[in-house]
């Protein structure tokens, strides 16, 4: 079973990433791959595909990914 996927990041959150400090950056690194690890969790269970995950702020400013097949 292959999973592949592709992590991008939208140009407002990437600005603010840019900005951020160490501490901030690595708390966000860490959001990001516990949401990697829970998609990747799901789909074994599903089935394989290719998949691409777009990372933005919600409104409460928090991290989050969106993924949807390719």
């Amino acid at each position: 079973m292959t999973i592949r996927y592709r992590i991008e990041v939208d140009d407002s959150l990437h600005r603010e990433i840019e900005q951020a400090s160490e501490a901030d950056r690595t708390s966000m690194g860490h959001v990001l791959q516990k949401s990697v690890e829970l998609f990747l969790r799901a789909r074994r269970a599903a089935r394989c595909g290719d998949y691409v995950g777009i990372v933005h702020a919600d409104q409460r400013a928090a991290l989050k990914i969106e993924f949807s097949e390719l």
